[in-house]
Formats: C-alpha cells, sequence, structure tokens
C-alpha cells in the first residue's frame, strides 16, 4: 500500500496539469479565432477588389449609369460564399461600395477612388482596389488598429459603422434630391397631375437600389418625399417644400 502511493499522483498535481491545460487550451482557441477573422477580412477585401474592378467596367460603358448589383453580376463578379458586397453610391462621381465577411468580429471594408480602407481605422487597409481595365487611382494603406488575436476593439467597430452610415446618409440626400428634382420638371410638364414614383421612373429618375424612396404627396402645391438607406443606423430624410428635415 504504501509503494502504491508513492508512485501515484496527488490532488495538487492533478489540480495544476488541468490547469495547465486549460489555459493551453484557451491561448490556442483565442490565437485560432484571430486567425480565422483574418482570413475572413482578406476574403471580404479580395472580393471587393473585383467588385470595384466591375464597377470600372461598368462605367467605361455606361458612364453616366448608376451602378447596379445586377451590374456587377453582368460584369463578371461572384460574391464569395457568406460575404455581403453593398453598393453605398452607385454614381461614377462618388462610387463607393462596402464589404464584410458573415461572421462575428469580421471588419467593414470600403472601396472608392481612394483606393480600398477600413472605416474608422487610423490608416488605410491592404491597398489598391484592382482596377482592370478601368485604370483608376488607389491609395497605399497602413496597419490596421487591432488587438493581438486580430478582433478590433468595441471603439473602433463603433467609428467603422458611424463613418459608414454618414456615406450611407450622403448617398440617400443625393438620392432624394435626384427624385425631388425630377418630380418638379415633371410636374411642370402635366401641371394639375399628381406625381407617383412609377412616374418618376419613366421620367428619367434611377434610384439607389438600397435607398427607400418614398412619394408621401405627389402634388406640385404639396409635393414632399421621404428617403432612408438599407443599413442599421442611418437617417430618415424628408423633402418638401419647406426645405429638408431628418428623424430617426
Amino acid at each position: 500500500m504504501l509503494n502504491f502511493r508513492e508512485k501515484g499522483f496527488t490532488l495538487l498535481e492533478i489540480s495544476c496539469t488541468l490547469s495547465i491545460i486549460g489555459i493551453l487550451a484557451a491561448i490556442a482557441t483565442f490565437n485560432y479565432s484571430g486567425y480565422r477573422n483574418k482570413a475572413s477580412d482578406t476574403v471580404a477585401q479580395e472580393d471587393l477588389r473585383q467588385a470595384y474592378s466591375s464597377a470600372v467596367n461598368y462605367f467605361m460603358d455606361y458612364p453616366t449609369g448608376i451602378l447596379t448589383s445586377a451590374d456587377l453580376q453582368n460584369y463578371g463578379f461572384k460574391a464569395s460564399p457568406n460575404v455581403t458586397v453593398m453598393i453605398i453610391n452607385g454614381r461614377l462621381s462618388d462610387l463607393s461600395l462596402i464589404s464584410s465577411y458573415n461572421v462575428p468580429g469580421s471588419q467593414i471594408y470600403i472601396a472608392s477612388s481612394q483606393g480600398i480602407s477600413q472605416p474608422g481605422a487610423s490608416g488605410q487597409s491592404s491597398g489598391e482596389p484592382n482596377q482592370g481595365s478601368g485604370g483608376g487611382t488607389g491609395a497605399s494603406t497602413g496597419q490596421q488598429n487591432t488587438s493581438p488575436a486580430g478582433n478590433p476593439s468595441q471603439q473602433q467597430n463603433l467609428a467603422t459603422n458611424q463613418d459608414v452610415v454618414g456615406q450611407c446618409n450622403q448617398a440617400t440626400l443625393m438620392d432624394l434630391m435626384d427624385a425631388y428634382r425630377t418630380a418638379q420638371g415633371y410636374l411642370a410638364i402635366n401641371p394639375g397631375q399628381e406625381v407617383t414614383k412609377d412616374d418618376l421612373l419613366a421620367y428619367g429618375y434611377i434610384p439607389n437600389e438600397n435607398v427607400s424612396l418614398v412619394v408621401l404627396n405627389g402634388t406640385s402645391s404639396n409635393l414632399s418625399m421621404s428617403a432612408n438607406f438599407n443599413f442599421p443606423g442611418t437617417v430618415n430624410y424628408i423633402i418638401g417644400p419647406s426645405g429638408i428635415s431628418s428623424f430617426k
């Protein structure tokens, strides 16, 4: 019995061993999560480059058009599984697209004439978008503000969303004012009638596919419309005879 006890493990030794194994498992899980997020972000950035290249090629053929997701597909772009690519502004002069991988902890990236960047970060991200045959410019990029595992801080996530929301709001205003001017032109030629959204489309208004526009009053005396962008946290705008107002 005495020899058996001498050859066995004490409770303290077993507890220490289990604690070490638990710590090593936690470190491995933490690092794996960081590497997975980095890989996901890389896929999202590459998809964004390809989408931007397709957009540039589209504008080579339709310089006055407004880009849609269908146009990207027609010009060869196909998103990777679990990657979301959204057009913020589909006009050539203000072209901007965003992408993100649909897993917790992934980043939002935006592509514009300045290159691909992580909104809200201290520097640009991974370089120039692939312009394809359309040419264009891009900015060189620096390091992202991330934790050792590659996950952004909560403050940076907030800044990222605020940056994207601001661009969405700007695109909404552009779309709303374009629709309002088109309605005024329609009513000037068709006095006494009430304009509808179908009339706007027939009269040359090209909508942003991610902006929801509603004609509140289609008469010339009280013409008013509302619009908001399909992105969390964006503002609802109303335009009418007295000007533009906003609410959330």
